[in-house]
């Protein structure tokens, strides 16, 4: 058996992070300088994969246990507030925290449970043992009116808060003995980069000393624990320039952890090379590959979009990608958009019950407010393509099961930057081609700079959404 050292040596290195050992030797240089970092108001920013979610998760459990030289001589019971954009975000913060705090200082009968705490109803958890009796963790989602009215000693997040919500928690602390206490802690991202120029307006402005950063660039240095008997990265310089490479260029430098902004080039999809990407093919050489079509409503003629996908896991988590056919409206109603998909399935040569999977866009109203556009209108419309009269009540049931339960994809804030993100990456493993005769997606994948109103966009998430949703990334 081979034994792969270096993930045996990252594991360690977690191990000591979650708790086991919180002498300031086990952390990175920059870790230590966060957990010890003298403003009141840190924003700590920086690359994916440093282990800002085990800093916060350790930072809150310091407070807790009334271990931070700030907090002598303060009388008042540790009230620590977490917040995230969404809790499924906030997760993760959960179980970082729930693995190395004392869980006697809690109530018994709370549990970590399908990332959340449960054992209660509300999300307000007491404080019953330890250094911090007395004090209360609160859980809340960015929502000026949900966390409004409690007073906090801390504040951590691990997603930057819009400007309101910072403006009603940083309330929270007036009246206390000492200054409130924030740390924020996140990569910036297309999606998140918009919004929060206030928290660079307060890092920037020297006559503001309270609030500092501590920005976290990607590298082997910054991934090496420091003090321990084996000082040795969990990500070597090698696999960092091996992530940067699949990254696109308008998005490199902050998810590395050297810019606030990105950059703004020309294309978003720099790696995307039509010469040798646009490749035919035929079903036979598909054989084995599982079929999908991803749809995207639109509020007016040539908005609306289909593409039948190809798409083969290959083991960790990895896939390929062929895009066989292209539908572009140029009609607005359901009845004509069903037929006009299955017509397209039929010029490539598929059955509608050879699709393993469908995934249409969220309900959307025409420009006009004269017609909708649904998933179920939609389905209405190729069932009548295939003859089905649905006019009957059990309609549904004639149609192939995979139609019949066609999914919607998961949306949030960003939620297109990630599919974009996920597209390059298929791009810089040579893993996604696309038939010639799909130009309105070749076009899209050339020219889309990144932003949200761009008409490229529909073609990019119509074929994007089954890429994700398919139970093939799981396996992969």
């Amino acid at each position: 058996m081979t034994v792969d050292w270096s993930l045996l040596a990252r594991a360690a290195v977690r191990r000591q992070s979650l708790g086991r050992s919180t002498l300031p030797e086990s952390w990175t240089r920059l870790g230590a300088h966060v957990l010890s970092s003298p403003y009141p108001i840190t924003v700590m920013w920086g690359g994916n994969g440093l282990g800002k979610s085990y800093i916060l998760a350790e930072y809150c459990r310091r407070y807790l246990a009334r271990q931070h030289a700030w907090q002598r001589g303060d009388a008042h019971p540790p009230q620590l507030i977490l917040a995230g954009n969404t809790w499924g975000q906030l997760s993760q913060l959960l179980e970082y925290l729930w693995a190395v705090v004392d869980r006697r200082w809690f109530k018994e009968a709370l549990r970590l449970e399908g990332g959340g705490i449960k054992g209660q109803r509300l999300p307000i958890f007491d404080v019953v043992g330890g250094p911090g009796r007395g004090g209360q963790l609160r859980l809340g989602t960015f929502d000026a009116r949900l966390l409004a009215g409690p007073r906090a000693g801390l504040i951590v997040t691990d997603e930057p808060m819009p400007e309101s919500v910072f403006t009603e928690l940083l309330g929270r602390g007036v009246g206390r003995s000492d200054r409130i206490r924030m740390l924020i802690g996140f990569t910036p991202t297309s999606g998140n980069c918009h919004g929060v120029e206030y928290l660079w307006h307060l890092v920037d402005d020297p006559e503001k000393p309270w609030v500092g950063q501590v920005q976290m660039e990607l590298s082997a240095e910054n991934t090496t624990p420091r003090g321990g008997l084996v000082q040795r990265p969990w990500m070597s310089q090698e696999r960092v320039d091996e992530f940067a490479a699949t990254l696109p260029a308008r998005e490199r430098d902050m998810r590395l952890g050297r810019a606030r902004a990105p950059l703004q080039a020309s294309a978003y999809f720099d790696r995307w090379d039509a010469a040798s990407m646009v490749k035919a093919r035929s079903l036979g050489e598909l054989s084995g590959w599982r079929l999908a079509v991803g749809v995207d409503h639109g509020s007016r003629p040539g908005a609306q979009c289909a593409y039948l996908v190809a798409v083969l896991p290959i083991g960790e988590g990895q896939c390929r990608v062929h895009v066989l056919g292209e539908y572009v409206a140029t009609t607005q109603t359901s009845a004509e958009d069903g037929a006009g998909i299955v017509e397209m399935l039929a010029r490539v040569g598929v059955d509608v019950r050879a699709v393993d999977l469908w995934v249409g866009d969220r309900a959307h109203e025409s420009r006009s407010k004269a017609v909708w556009k649904t998933n179920q209108f939609l389905r209405a419309g190729i069932a009548r393509a295939l003859g089905i009269d649905v006019t009957r009540r059990d309609w549904v049931k004639h149609i192939p099961r995979p139609l019949a339960q066609m999914r919607t994809p998961k949306k949030y804030v960003g939620s297109h930057w990630a599919r974009a993100l996920v597209l390059h990456r298929l791009m810089t493993q040579g893993a996604l081609t696309v038939e010639p005769s799909c130009p309105h997606l070749i076009h899209a994948l050339g020219a889309w700079q990144g932003g949200s109103k761009e008409p490229e966009k529909d073609k990019l998430d119509a074929f994007g959404y089954p890429v994700l949703e398919g139970s093939w990334m799981a396996a992969a």
